[in-house]
This record gives C-alpha cells, sequence and structure tokens, in this order.
C-alpha cells in the first residue's frame, strides 16, 4: 500500500488543461485553467483535455459572400473586407456591364426594352427582362391597336372610311391622304404633320421632313406630303 504524499506536494491530475495541481486530502486537487490565448484575431483558441491549447483557424468566417470586396483576416484587426474592382452581376438583367464600385456591384448601363410599338407599355423585370403589355388605347385620337369603330367609335370611323383603322388601297387611301389608317411607320408619306415635330403615326421628322430614323425617309412640303 503506497504511502500518502504530503499536502501540497505537486501532482497531475491528467488534465491537460490545468497546471499548479497540488496533493489535498490524499486527492490530486485540480488546479488553475491554463490559458490558451495565442493573441491571434485569427483562431479560436480552446483546451482539449487530453490535448491541451488547440488554436482553430477562422479565417474561413471572413467571407461576407460579397464578390466586390476581397476578404481576409489580420492577426491583430482580424477580418477585413477591402472594396474589390472587376465585373459583377447585381442579379437583374435590367442591368448591362455590371462591375464594383466601393464595395457594391452597380451599373449605369440598363437594358432598353423598345418593341417600337405604341400599343404596348414596355418595362424591364428584373428576373424575367423586357416585358411588352397591351394597353387601352382608346382616345388616343387613333384608330389602331386592334380597335374598330364598335370597340372604339372615339378614335375610330366607320367600316369602309378613312379613320376605320384598315389601309384600303382599292379605294384610293394611301399614307398621304389617309394616315391614318395607312402609316405603318415605314410606308412612303410617313412624314405627316410639322416638321422638326412629331407626325401622327409616333415619327419624328427632321426640320426639312425627310431622312430621321426609319420612318421618314420620303421628302415632303412643308405641311404636305410627297407620296413616293
Amino acid at each position: 500500500m503506497a504511502e500518502p504524499k504530503l499536502e501540497g506536494t505537486p501532482c497531475d491530475d491528467g488534465n491537460a488543461c490545468t497546471v499548479g495541481e497540488s496533493c489535498r486530502a490524499g486527492e490530486c486537487a485540480p488546479g488553475t485553467p491554463v490559458d490558451c490565448d495565442d493573441n491571434d484575431a485569427c483562431t479560436f483558441d480552446v483546451c482539449n483535455k487530453a490535448a491541451g491549447c488547440l488554436h482553430q483557424d477562422i479565417t474561413f468566417a471572413c467571407d461576407d459572400g460579397n464578390v466586390c470586396t476581397n476578404d481576409g483576416c489580420d492577426s491583430e484587426l482580424g477580418c477585413f473586407f477591402d472594396d474589390a474592382a472587376g465585373a459583377c452581376d447585381d442579379g437583374s438583367v435590367c442591368t448591362l456591364n455590371d462591375y464594383c464600385e466601393a464595395g457594391s456591384c452597380v451599373s449605369n448601363q440598363t437594358q432598353t426594352c423598345d418593341d417600337g410599338s405604341y400599343c404596348t407599355a414596355d418595362t424591364c423585370d428584373p428576373v424575367e427582362g423586357c416585358v411588352f403589355t397591351e394597353v387601352d388605347a382608346c382616345g388616343d385620337g387613333r384608330c389602331n391597336c386592334g380597335e374598330s369603330y364598335a370597340t372604339c367609335p372615339a378614335d375610330c370611323a366607320p367600316d369602309g372610311t378613312c379613320g376605320d383603322g384598315v389601309c384600303e388601297p382599292g379605294l384610293g387611301e394611301n399614307g398621304c391622304n389617309c394616315w391614318e389608317d395607312c402609316d405603318s411607320g415605314t410606308s412612303s408619306g410617313s412624314c405627316q404633320g410639322v416638321c422638326g415635330g412629331q407626325s401622327p403615326d409616333g415619327c419624328f421628322c427632321d426640320a426639312q421632313c425627310e431622312d430621321f430614323g426609319d420612318c421618314c425617309e420620303d421628302k415632303v412640303d412643308v405641311c404636305g406630303c410627297i407620296d413616293s
């Protein structure tokens, strides 16, 4: 039988996380906890009873999920997120050429959604992209967008007359004498109205009423038209 050790005799309690154990009343009394702080802000310090102090790298936690920052860890300051440069994606199909600026993904160019029809409202959905929604054009003074005298007498003339929304060359209608029905925006005679302004069909004419875009190819007299 082993003799009891004297009070205060150093001993080992088998716990690597304590130091300074000593004999008390025939037993090895716990010592003081080990200080596992390595003074590194990029590690998580813990103590394992068998292995002692462990220093787990926590650099992986310094990720803000932002492609416009360069993430890292400084042993004194901890995580840092520096502004990055380069291309990025802001998640919207309505923006083009996205780029990083001041830690954010920005764009100075937007998607052009124009189907060339005044019968639709043109918008852009961040997910779906361009959306062209039919509008109720009754009351705009034009017989168009599928209107007829029956559905929109405010804009359309009775069937068989100029203004009924149907171009009828057999009745002598053309883009000059009946632009309401015959001017599609690309036909001859499209330059109608005031020179230098907007013609009734939506086309813009230059000061000489000629060659301004696709729909003003023919030449006209002031306030008149020469059907080419």
